[in-house]
C-alpha cells in the first residue's frame, strides 16, 4: 500500500458569520428611508386626521423628504429619532398593535419639530407611518429634576 500524501499548506476554509451584511438585521442603516401607509391612523388620539393647517402637512412632508436623502443610520444618530421599547408607549398605543398583531415590531419615534413626532414601525429600512403625535404624549419624556 502505498503512503497517503501529507495534506500540508492546503488553504483553511473559513466559517462564513450568519450574520452578513444581508442578513444583518441592522443592514438597513445604509439605505435611504421610505416609507408607507398601509397602517396609518386616521382616527382617534393620535389621527392623521387631527391635521387641519395646511402648514403643518407642508411642514411633515418637507421634513419626510429630508429624510429621503439620507441614510437610516444619519437620521437614527439624532437622538431625537429614536426606538420607543413596549413598555414606554400609551396603553392605549399598546392595544392598537395587539388588536392588529403588530405587537412584535419595533417602534420608533421621528422628530419633525418642537414636540411634533411621526410614530411608526421599522421593517427593514421601510418606516410604516402610523401616528402624528404633535405634543410628544404617545411616549412622553420624563421631566427632568422631578
Amino acid at each position: 500500500m502505498g503512503k497517503k500524501p501529507k495534506l500540508k499548506n492546503l488553504p483553511v476554509e473559513k466559517k462564513e458569520s450568519k450574520i452578513s451584511p444581508k442578513n444583518s438585521p441592522d443592514s438597513f442603516m445604509s439605505l435611504n428611508p421610505s416609507w408607507k401607509f398601509c397602517w396609518l391612523a386616521f382616527d382617534g388620539q393620535w389621527g392623521w386626521s387631527k391635521i387641519e393647517e395646511v402648514k403643518t402637512w407642508e411642514r411633515i412632508v418637507k421634513q419626510l423628504q429630508n429624510w429621503e436623502s439620507m441614510k437610516w443610520i444619519e437620521i437614527l444618530n439624532n437622538p431625537r429619532n429614536h426606538q420607543i421599547h413596549r413598555d414606554q408607549l400609551d396603553k392605549n398605543v399598546q392595544k392598537w398593535l395587539d388588536r392588529r398583531n403588530l405587537d412584535d415590531f419595533e417602534t420608533y419615534s421621528l422628530h419633525v419639530g418642537g414636540k411634533e413626532r411621526i410614530f411608526g414601525i421599522l421593517i427593514q429600512g421601510v418606516f410604516y407611518v402610523i401616528w402624528w403625535d404633535p405634543d410628544h404624549k404617545i411616549c412622553p419624556a420624563p421631566k427632568k429634576h422631578t
